[in-house]
């Protein structure tokens, strides 16, 4: 009898909560005092640092659970692990597509989405890491297949259907990147402001450093904590 092993899975985590009004409003507020003088807000901007309004904790805890549920699925105790938000900044968009990129300075990035206004719906694609597929005899075999084709052994990208409320975790050195539910031409700029921010599509995106709590043994491999390490000037 013949068996398939699948043994290289790449893992993307998903959760969902209900936003309440109360909640949009809240990042509305941070929305508006984080755009530059052109209505625009990125972390390339300097907009880096959302983590820290005391008004939306619970919402980072709730993030920082789920990161810990996607590191259970590897049997990896979070219970030893702490989890530290080196960034987070917000991503609104209308017509603007977000080209591929990945965060591989980090270990863990997340995507939370807690306003997408009708229309203005965006697919999350990621991408295979990697120059050549374990399953290629050869580099770019599977690159000629049409995407009708992809399974779960050959494929090189996959498209995540973004809704309200989702929460993305997924690693770092993934390359992803957003394109038009309905296939549309995508625009190159545009700004914001009181009258347009509900009209869009509200992504909070943010980076994960992970370290080794103070106490836990083992983990060798793993960033000391950071109230060990030492800055020079």
């Amino acid at each position: 009898m013949s068996v398939i092993h699948k043994l290289f899975p790449t893992t993307v985590f998903k959760d969902n909560r209900e936003v309440s009004f109360e909640e949009k409003e809240l990042w509305e507020k941070i929305i508006l005092e984080n755009l530059d003088d052109e209505g625009r807000t990125q972390d390339w901007l300097g907009f880096s640092n959302i983590h820290h309004y005391p008004e939306v904790s619970h919402i980072y805890e709730w993030i920082v659970q789920g990161i810990r549920r996607y590191l259970m699925h590897f049997n990896i105790y979070s219970g030893d692990i702490d989890i530290n938000i080196t960034k987070s900044f917000i991503n609104i968009t209308r017509d603007v597509e977000t080209p591929e990129h990945e965060h591989s300075e980090n270990h863990i990035t997340f995507t939370y989405y807690p306003h997408i206004a009708q229309g203005m719906e965006q697919n999350l694609r990621v991408f295979y890491d990697g120059h050549t597929h374990p399953n290629e005899p050869y580099t770019h075999l599977f690159e000629q297949l049409h995407e009708s084709n992809f399974n779960l052994l050959n494929s090189l990208s996959d498209v995540m259907l973004v809704n309200e409320g989702d929460l993305i975790v997924m690693p770092s050195k993934m390359r992803h990147l957003t394109e038009h539910r309905d296939g549309r031409e995508p625009s190159s700029t545009e700004s914001f402001d009181e009258s347009n921010i509900f009209d869009s599509r509200i992504c909070i995106a943010g980076d994960v450093v992970l370290t080794k709590r103070q106490g836990a043994k083992g983990l060798w491999r793993l960033l000391n904590p950071i109230e060990d390490w030492r800055k020079f000037d």
